[in-house]
């Protein structure tokens, strides 16, 4: 039973290791702490990468939207401008239209 607790917590083996039966219950359950240990500070670490990471997708959504009304903003300027042309052109044209002189 202990060398494979020792296995299975890569502990490894050494010169030295408990030899009694109280000795080596201590010693698990000092592998499992530091195990468990390591485990929450490694969850708390993902956990924190992944928050920046949520934050840096949501800043970059803004912006890519704002950015995305900004230039349908500007396509409708441009439509209305282009239509506002073309309601000239047609009326130079009627009216040229309508002189005996065309």
């Amino acid at each position: 039973m202990w060398w494979s607790f020792e296995t299975a917590t890569t502990v490894g083996y050494g010169d030295f290791y408990p030899v009694t039966l109280w000795g080596r219950i201590v010693a698990a359950l000092l592998m499992l702490s530091a195990i468990t240990a390591f485990g929450v500070i490694t969850a708390a670490l993902a956990t924190w990468f992944v928050g920046q990471a949520e934050q840096d997708v949501a800043l970059l959504g803004k912006a890519v939207g704002n950015h995305a009304r900004e230039d349908v903003e500007a396509f409708r300027s441009e439509l209305h401008t282009l239509h506002a042309r073309f309601d000239h052109v047609e009326t130079l044209l009627r009216d040229r239209g309508s002189h005996p002189s065309a």
